[in-house]
């Protein structure tokens, strides 16, 4: 749990025991913040699309022109 640490290195037992909280605490949470990082909660390419449904289109892009694009997003 000191991992390289030995018990004469912290100068208080509240060193000590706030270096093995967080030894403990990065351990356990060391999935969730892999999780996040590679971006396991999110999905990007949904959001974007979900925006591209809900925006309004641009004055100066025709219609039919922006709904290619919008299927060509989709398609890739």
């Amino acid at each position: 749990m000191l991992g390289n640490k030995r018990r004469g290195d912290f100068q208080s037992l509240d060193d000590e025991v706030f270096y093995i909280g967080k030894q403990i605490v990065t351990k356990r949470l060391r999935q969730v913040y892999d999780a996040i990082y590679n971006g396991y909660f999110l999905d990007t390419y949904e959001q974007y699309n979900d925006f591209l449904a809900q925006v309004d289109r641009p004055n100066d892009i025709p219609a039919a022109q922006w709904e290619q694009r919008i299927k060509a997003y989709q398609a890739a």
